[in-house]
């Protein structure tokens, strides 16, 4: 083998070698996952906002909650349901429970609805982290998407599914979450 030839395999494999040393640092940081810890019940803290929807749109609740990354959760909601007739009747109800959490982003919210005359029933919802990000070097879902096991209590039977979004941090407690 010449000289040149030799020189150029050497020149090609340290040419190789330092891209792979620049740019695994940059791979690793787009994709934090391949060597990051799975998720807890710490990953899903925060205040969010959340959208459901009953049946075929039968009918829509909007609201928001506190999950305070210890397993609790505590929120309000208004619900657009149908009335008598073509009416839409506005219902505002409360929920407070407890999760679990899967270090693959699954888990399971249990918590009771109180309705507007105080009547309580049990919910049971399965959901899954859809999107998240490191907040103070911690995996915080940002979206989170869930189905209740239950028929709704509050709208006549309906399969219910939500979509929660994270919202900004605010100083709750002192804990800044």
């Amino acid at each position: 083998m010449s000289n040149t030839r030799r020189r150029l395999i050497t020149a090609l494999g340290c040419l190789l070698g330092s891209f792979a040393f620049v740019f695994s640092p940059a791979l690793a940081a787009e994709n934090p996952n391949n060597s990051s810890p799975g998720y807890s019940v710490t990953s899903f803290r925060g205040d969010y906002a959340v959208v459901g929807t009953y049946g075929a749109s039968v009918a829509r609740l909007i609201g928001t909650y506190h999950a305070d990354g210890n397993g609790n959760i505590k929120g309000t909601a208004t619900v657009n349901i149908p009335g008598p007739g073509l009416e839409r009747v506005v219902v505002s109800i409360s929920y407070q429970g407890t999760y679990t959490m899967n270090d693959d982003g699954t888990g399971v919210i249990y918590f009771t609805v109180v309705d507007p005359s105080g009547a309580t029933a049990p919910a049971t919802l399965d959901f899954v982290i859809t999107k998240a990000e490191y907040i103070r070097g911690v995996k915080v879902a940002t979206e989170i998407t869930s189905v209740q096991r239950e028929p709704s209590s509050v709208v006549d039977g309906q399969f219910v599914t939500h979509v929660s979004t994270r919202r900004p941090d605010t100083k709750r407690d002192g804990d800044g979450s």
